[in-house]
């Protein structure tokens, strides 16, 4: 293993391997908070009631679904399949671009080498029912005299949380927040672009430890109806034929996740 450095950012995972580990937890289940933009939105509440789990495959190229290769993007980060009992919901398929931000300590506000917005709406004009875009904040681990100090008390809600002497005795514990800082920037350049109303987008950040475990790091506040997705206007009956296709032929790319 790597120790946890700057090199680790830059070398030690790649898009591709990021996007594979984030997508489903330890548990097996999808990661909700991921993608709840497109699959658990109010306009859907009912379906998603409804689905068993998904199928999630990763970076699809293109053409293995029979896509023009001149076009962006030249593969699916991200393709989602919900499933209910009896049916596999093809018409429901959404595809999602991932774009990794490595800001580092020197460079708080760096930013992705592409916002992605092209390959957005590529996905867009290919018909795909729901299109997402997600950027993953992968951010250079804090030393220990640049985390915020904050106050914890465990199992304690309501009036006696706001207790001054609960709080003042209360053990201080080290946060990192610098992920979710960088998650909170990237949302606020996401909402200043061009990007139809109906692509689902959310940030994230990823909290790497010593140990060579994350941790993901979400702004609820985040959550609000500028940021769902719903159905493609220009979605195409063709290419849910060959998601469909391409599924039952490549059935062991997908990984089967629980909701």
């Amino acid at each position: 293993m790597k120790n946890i450095v700057p090199t680790f950012i830059n070398e030690y995972l790649d898009e591709k391997e990021l996007t594979k580990l984030i997508s489903i937890d330890n548990e097996g289940k999808l990661n909700y908070n991921l993608f709840k933009n497109l699959l658990d939105t109010p306009y859907l509440k009912k379906s998603y009631m409804e689905y068993e789990g998904f199928f999630v495959a990763e970076n699809i190229l293109r053409t293995e679904l029979g896509f023009d290769n001149r076009s962006k993007p030249g593969d699916f980060d991200i393709v989602i399949i919900p499933f209910s009992k009896k049916v596999i919901h093809f018409n429901k398929t959404c595809a999602i671009e991932v774009k990794i931000v490595r800001p580092t300590r020197m460079k708080p506000s760096k930013n992705a080498n592409s916002l992605g917005v092209s390959q957005t709406l590529g996905l867009i004009h290919d018909g795909f029912p729901f299109v997402g875009l997600l950027h993953v904040c992968m951010t250079e681990p804090l030393k220990e005299n640049e985390k915020k100090r904050i106050k914890y008390i465990g199992g304690i809600g309501g009036e006696e949380a706001e207790n001054d002497i609960l709080i003042h005795e209360a053990p201080e514990h080290l946060m990192d927040d610098f992920s979710r800082w960088s998650s909170i920037k990237q949302m606020k350049r996401l909402l200043a672009t061009d990007l139809p109303k109906y692509v689902g987008i959310c940030t994230v950040g990823v909290n790497v430890t010593e140990k060579n475990s994350f941790s993901l790091a979400f702004d609820m506040s985040l959550n609000s109806p500028y940021t769902c997705g719903y159905f493609n206007p220009r979605r195409l009956e063709e290419t849910q034929n060959k998601i469909k296709l391409f599924f039952n032929e490549y059935r062991h790319r997908f990984r089967e996740a629980g909701k």
